[in-house]
């Protein structure tokens, strides 16, 4: 994750405002939305609501502008990826537990496979794994 972006984050947050975020940034407007959009992507969520003529925080927006603002917001994402990275490690056991448990223990099979598929899509998204093998 790129550290500027969250330094742009929190310009944008306080101008909510993309012309005056990049003349404070010293940037181009399309710069500037790239890298915002570049952030979003990689947190899997939406910061800000946009509109023709301002931007608005969403409620994800909210929570991460205190802790980016204060410069904690990178070691917060890398900690949840690495959470994510150690989720990866339990989907092959978790596989194992629904072929085991198969149709005869109903919810449990079903709350496995919603949990794993979770965990794979996210994992898939965010690039944090390419193939998971059988």
């Amino acid at each position: 994750m790129n550290t500027e972006y969250l330094k742009e984050f929190v310009v944008l947050a306080e101008t909510k405002n993309f012309w005056e975020a990049s003349d404070r940034l010293y940037m181009n407007q399309s710069t500037l939305s790239k890298h915002i959009k570049s952030l979003e992507n990689e947190l899997g969520i939406n910061l800000f609501l946009r509109t023709t003529r301002r931007v608005e925080l969403t409620n994800y927006g909210q929570t991460f502008l205190p802790y980016f603002a204060s410069g904690l917001g990178n070691g917060i994402v890398n900690m949840i990826s690495a959470a994510i990275r150690q989720l990866v490690l339990l989907i092959p056991c978790l596989w194992f537990l629904i072929k085991t448990l198969g149709s005869t223990h109903g919810w449990y099979a079903f709350w496995i496979a919603e949990t794993v598929a979770c965990i794979y899509s996210y994992c898939i998204s965010h690039k944090l794994l390419k193939n998971i093998s059988q």
